[in-house]
C-alpha cells in the first residue's frame, strides 16, 4: 500500500503567529485568504491548463500540505504524496455581461470559505467566459505561501503550459529546491542568539506607537477597504539615486518616509511598526526557486527627532533593519515577551510591506494572460504596500474601516506624498513641511480596573485536573489560585498548546480569547465550572444576609464569620424581648 504522507514538518514562526491570530480572531471571516483572478485571452486548451496545474502542484510540496492543529500538543504541517483540489472549469458562456459578474462574485466568495485545521489549503477554477476568454480564480490560505512564491507558481504554470501544448519535451523545468529544505535551515539556527538580540532590542517598550479604537457597529463586510497611488518615473529615480548615494536600500529610505507619517500621527519620536521579512537567507542555496511560506513579520524600530539628521537616520536604520533580517527567525509572541507591553496591548497595529520580488508577466505564450484582481484580508488596522517595479514605485493602503474613516486614509496618502517629494532636499527631520491636520488618535492602551466583583479573590476549589495540568506546563514553578499564566512565563504559542491539552484532557471546548481574559488559575477554573460562580454568588448574598441580621439584632458595628450568635449576643439587650409562642 503506497503511503500517502511525504513528510511532517514543524510550523514556521509566522505560520504559528497566523494560526493564533486565526484562534483569537474567530469572529473574523476570510483572514489571511488570498485570492487571485487571472484573466486569459486566446485559444485556450482549458483541459491541458488543469494538467499543467497539477503537475506544477507536484512539484512542490507546500502546494499537498495541510495543517493539523486541534487535538494535537504540537501544530504540524503535514505533506501528502497528492492531494485532489478537484480543479474545475465552469462554462457560463451562455449568462449575459451582467450575469457573468454576479456569478464569478459568488465563485469567488464560496472560494475563500476555508478552514485552516485538517483542510484543503487551495482551491482552483477556470471559469469561461466567451470561446477565447476566461478567468482563473485561484485561492489559498496565506499559512502555507507567501508572494514570492505566488510569482514562482504562476510563471511555472504558464510555462508548464505551453510547453505541454507544443509537445516540447526540451528544456524540462529543473526540480526546485522544497519548503523543507527551508524548514531544516531554521531550525538549525541557535536559538540562544535570536532570543539575546530580541530582548536587548526590544526590552525598554512599554507601549506600542499607536493603536485604532474598534467601531463594531461597522458590518463585516465593509471592513476591507484600500486606496492606491503611484510614485512617477521622476519622483521614483530620484528616491533610487538618493537611496543609492547614501548607500542606503530604497525599502529603508520609504521605511522612513513611512515612519515620518506614522511620527506625525503619534506625536512620538520611537516608531514601531512591523516589517515583512523574505526569509531567503543567501546562506541557503537556490532559496529564491523554494515555493512556500518563507517570509515572517517583525518589528522595526526606528528612532525619529526633529533635530536629527535624515542621512543619519536612514543609515542607522539600514543597520538596524540588516540585524532584524538576521535574527527573523523568531515569532512575534517570542519577542513581546522580551518588552514590558500588558499581554493585551499590541507591539504594532501598522505594517509596511516592501515588495521587489520577480513579477510573473505573460510573455512568449500562446495564450495572453494578466492577473486582474487580488485580495487578501489581514489583522492589521493600517498597512501599507509599496512594489517598486524598477520604473514607478506603486503604493497601496489597506485600512480598516471599523478603526480608520476613509478621510483619515486620505490623509496618510497625502502626507506620504508631500514627505516623498521632500526627504530628499531636506537635511533634517523638521525641514519637512507636513501639510496635513490628523485628527487626535489617541494611543490607546489597556488600563482596564478590576470589577468591585473579583472573582479571582473569592475562596473556590480548585479542580484538581485543571491544576494537575498547569503543573505539568510550569514544572517547578509553585501554582496556587492567583498564579497567572503570562506571568509564570507563558505565551501565545505556548497558550494554544494549553487550551488545546485542556480541551482534551477535560472534554472542554475554550477558546484561546478565554486564557486571555482569565489569566489565573483560579479565573479559568471558574470559566472552565461556571457553576462554581454561581455557589460563590449565592454564597456571598447568604453571609451577607446572616452578617447584616447580627449586626441588627445585636446591635454591634462589626461581626467575625465565625462568630457564634448567643456568645456574642448573650444576655440579649433589654430592647429586645424573647417571645414563646407554643
Amino acid at each position: 500500500m503506497e503511503k500517502l504522507i511525504q513528510n511532517i514538518y514543524s510550523l514556521t514562526p509566522l505560520q504559528e503567529g497566523i494560526l493564533y491570530e486565526l484562534k483569537m480572531e474567530n469572529s473574523k471571516k476570510n483572514l489571511y485568504i488570498s485570492q487571485m483572478q487571472i484573466k486569459v485571452t486566446g485559444e485556450l486548451e482549458a483541459n491541458t491548463l488543469l494538467r499543467a496545474w497539477n503537475e506544477v502542484v507536484n512539484r512542490h510540496e507546500a502546494l499537498r500540505m495541510k495543517v493539523i492543529s486541534e487535538n494535537v500538543e504540537n501544530s504540524v504541517q503535514v505533506v501528502f504524496n497528492t492531494i485532489d483540489y478537484q480543479p474545475a472549469i465552469i462554462d457560463i458562456t451562455n449568462f449575459n455581461e451582467k450575469d457573468q459578474l454576479k456569478e464569478i462574485q459568488r465563485i469567488s466568495f464560496e472560494s475563500r470559505q476555508m478552514e485552516v485545521n485538517n483542510s484543503k489549503l487551495m482551491k482552483f477554477q477556470i471559469v469561461k467566459l466567451k470561446e477565447s476568454e476566461f478567468i482563473i480564480i485561484w485561492t489559498h490560505h496565506h499559512i502555507i505561501l507567501d508572494g514570492w512564491s505566488t510569482s514562482i507558481v504562476i510563471k511555472e504554470f504558464f510555462d508548464i503550459y505551453n510547453k505541454m501544448i507544443s509537445k516540447n519535451s526540451k528544456g524540462t523545468i529543473s526540480r526546485s529546491k522544497q519548503y523543507g529544505d527551508f524548514i531544516r535551515f531554521i531550525n538549525k539556527m541557535k536559538k540562544e542568539d535570536l532570543n539575546d538580540f530580541w530582548e536587548n532590542k526590544v526590552k525598554h517598550i512599554d507601549q506600542p506607537t499607536i493603536t485604532f479604537p474598534v467601531n463594531t457597529q461597522i458590518e463585516e463586510k465593509q471592513r476591507e477597504n484600500n486606496i492606491f497611488w503611484e510614485i512617477d518615473k521622476k519622483q521614483s529615480k530620484i528616491l533610487r539615486d538618493f537611496a543609492a548615494e547614501n548607500h542606503v536600500t530604497v525599502n529603508v529610505l520609504l521605511q522612513l518616509i513611512w515612519s515620518i507619517v506614522l511620527k506625525k500621527i503619534s506625536h512620538q519620536d520611537q516608531i514601531i511598526f512591523g516589517i515583512v521579512s523574505s526569509g531567503r537567507s543567501s546562506d541557503l542555496p537556490k532559496v529564491e526557486e523554494i515555493v512556500g511560506l518563507l517570509i515572517n513579520t517583525l518589528p522595526m524600530i526606528i528612532e525619529v527627532k526633529n533635530t536629527d539628521s535624515i542621512v543619519k537616520v536612514l543609515k542607522q536604520s539600514q543597520k538596524t533593519l540588516n540585524d532584524i533580517l538576521y535574527f527573523s527567525q523568531v515569532s512575534l509572541a517570542d519577542i513581546k515577551r522580551y518588552t514590558k507591553l500588558k499581554k493585551e496591548n499590541p507591539l504594532f497595529e501598522s505594517l509596511f510591506v516592501y515588495e521587489n520580488y520577480p513579477e510573473a508577466k505573460s510573455e512568449n505564450s500562446a495564450i495572453q494572460w494578466e492577473i486582474k484582481d487580488g485580495t487578501e484580508l489581514h489583522s492589521f488596522p493600517l498597512s501599507l504596500q509599496a512594489q517598486d517595479n524598477k520604473e514607478t514605485i506603486k503604493c497601496k493602503l489597506f485600512f480598516n474601516p471599523s478603526c480608520l474613516e476613509n478621510t483619515f486614509s486620505e490623509k496618510i496618502k497625502e502626507a506620504f506624498m508631500q514627505i516623498t517629494k521632500q526627504i530628499t532636499k531636506a537635511q533634517h527631520i523638521n525641514e519637512i513641511s507636513i501639510k496635513v491636520d490628523f485628527p487626535m488618535v489617541k494611543n490607546i492602551i489597556n488600563t482596564k480596573d478590576e470589577e468591585s466583583f473579583d472573582a479571582s479573590k473569592s475562596k473556590v476549589n480548585i479542580d484538581e485536573n485543571l491544576r494537575r495540568l498547569w503543573e505539568e506546563f510550569f514544572k517547578g514553578s509553585e501554582i496556587h489560585q492567583d498564579s497567572d499564566f503570562f506571568q509564570l512565563g507563558g505565551h501565545s504559542i505556548m497558550a494554544m498548546k494549553f487550551i488545546s491539552k485542556i480541551n482534551k484532557s477535560l472534554n472542554t471546548n475554550l477558546k484561546l480569547k478565554d486564557l486571555f481574559e482569565n489569566p489565573t488559575l483560579h479565573l479559568l477554573n471558574l470559566k472552565v465550572y461556571p457553576e462554581k460562580v454561581h455557589e460563590y454568588e449565592l454564597g456571598q448574598n447568604v453571609i451577607s444576609t446572616v452578617e447584616y441580621a447580627f449586626k441588627e439584632i445585636l446591635s454591634i458595628s462589626s461581626v467575625n464569620k465565625n462568630a457564634d450568635f448567643f456568645v456574642v449576643g448573650w444576655p440579649f439587650s433589654s430592647s429586645y424581648e424573647i417571645i414563646d409562642k407554643t
